[in-house]
């Protein structure tokens, strides 16, 4: 059984591809929050909460916070990169399955497993056609995993975008000295306490973490520019309605519906 970890915790001091919104709102809620759900339990997904076949097409849904190895104490929808990883291996080596099909609405979510996904669908699209249907959104993390389908499809209310990543760090030094708070920190190692709230960042802290933040925005880029000619230039990190993800090259064309993107295709 995978661990439970509370979200609104971790999205603090590591990076992070989630749309800033839905984050903070989760921050938000969470805070408010004591319980994880009516009866304190949270399902863990397995992998045929996730995929399915429906004649010659393999069909994996991605939906909620994208996770990798835990589940989420609170009560959100979420999907974890192993099962989506578990999935697209069965249905690549099913000689019954023509194409695969990657169900999205999320809007995002953590780093750790996300690049390698990617470049698994990637590597099974070139075998295997390997389309997207965005149902609902396809935001951040979201996105990265959209783009490496040769196809992105949604309906007239899909949304795409928010490209990038960021990390958030929570200083309290001041906090706790207006408290009266005297601390004692005994450490080894430069920057072992980079990111605890209870001390301040220096200068090279913040390069550090900088660094780490534009190293995986700029694999980011380099994977979408790979399979498609988005204009980064306008999109940016912005989140953009169907119309204007079409414009931008975020998505490739709109379906009044799942099946008739589908049939498409065939």
């Amino acid at each position: 059984m995978k661990p439970k970890v509370n979200i609104a915790n971790v999205i603090v001091n590591q990076p992070v591809l989630l749309d800033r919104k839905w984050a903070e709102g989760h921050i938000l809620s969470s805070a408010k929050a004591e319980t994880v759900s009516e009866d304190g339990e949270h399902k863990e997904k397995v992998l045929a909460d996730v995929y399915m076949t429906y004649g010659n097409v393999g069909i994996i849904s991605i939906s909620g916070v994208i996770v990798n190895g835990f589940v989420p104490e609170e009560d959100c929808d979420y999907t974890d990169v192993s099962l989506v990883e578990s999935a697209l291996q069965i249905l690549r080596g099913d000689p019954d399955i023509a194409s695969i099909w990657l169900v999205v609405d999320s809007p995002g979510g953590f780093v750790s497993g996300i690049k390698g996904l990617a470049d698994l669908i990637n590597e099974v699209d070139k075998e295997k056609p390997t389309y997207c249907w965005i149902y609902g959104c396809a935001f951040s993390a979201a996105y990265w995993l959209a783009s490496q389908c040769r196809y992105i499809y949604t309906d007239a209310d899909g949304m795409a975008g928010s490209i990038g990543d960021y990390m958030i760090t929570v200083d309290r030094t001041k906090e706790l000295a207006q408290a009266g708070v005297e601390l004692n920190i005994f450490s080894a190692g430069e920057g072992k306490l980079a990111g605890n709230s209870v001390y301040s960042l220096s200068e090279e802290d913040k390069k550090h973490f900088q660094s780490v933040i534009d190293k995986t925005y700029a694999q980011f880029i380099e994977h979408i520019d790979r399979k498609r000619k988005v204009d980064h230039a306008n999109a940016k990190a912005y989140t953009w309605d169907a119309e204007e993800s079409v414009r931008l090259g975020l998505v490739d064309g709109l379906y009044p519906s799942f099946v008739s993107a589908v049939q498409a295709t065939l």
